[in-house]
C-alpha cells in the first residue's frame, strides 16, 4: 500500500506461465511507462505451473520494487483463470485490471481506465 495506509488506484494481475523473460521485460517495461506512475501501481503477478528458473527470474528482475508481490501458485488446472483469481485475493487497489505476461499496456492505459471508472 502506498504510504500512509492509502489504497492503490490501480492493481495489476498477471499470470505467468514459462514466458521468456525477455519478452516479460517488456511488460514490464509498459507498467513502469505508465502515466499515472509506476509507484501508484500494485502488480501482483502469479507464476504458474512453471518451471523453478522462471520464478528464479522474475525474482531477480524485481525483488527490489516495494509495490511488487512475485506469488507462486502450482495446480492441477492449466489455464490463466486459476492465477489472476488467486492474485486477486492479494489486491489492494480501488480498481483491478490484468495484464498477462507476455503482453503490454499504452503508457496511459491505467490512468485513462481510472479515471473512466471515477466518472
Amino acid at each position: 500500500m502506498l504510504k500512509g495506509g492509502n489504497q492503490y488506484p490501480v492493481s495489476v494481475v498477471t499470470p505467468f506461465y514459462n514466458v521468456d523473460l525477455n519478452v516479460f521485460r517488456k511488460c514490464y517495461e509498459s507498467l513502469k511507462a505508465q502515466t499515472i506512475g509506476f509507484e501508484n501501481l500494485e502488480w501482483i503477478i502469479v507464476v504458474h505451473n512453471s518451471k523453478p528458473e522462471y520464478l528464479r527470474g522474475v525474482c531477480e528482475m524485481l525483488s527490489d520494487l516495494p509495490n511488487v508481490q512475485v506469488l507462486e501458485l502450482n495446480n492441477d488446472r492449466h489455464t490463466p483463470s486459476s492465477p489472476r483469481n488467486y492474485g486477486l485475493n492479494f489486491v489492494h487497489g480501488i480498481y483491478v485490471g490484468f495484464l498477462d505476461a507476455d503482453d503490454t499496456y499504452s503508457p496511459e492505459c491505467c490512468e485513462k481506465v481510472a479515471d473512466y471508472m471515477k466518472s
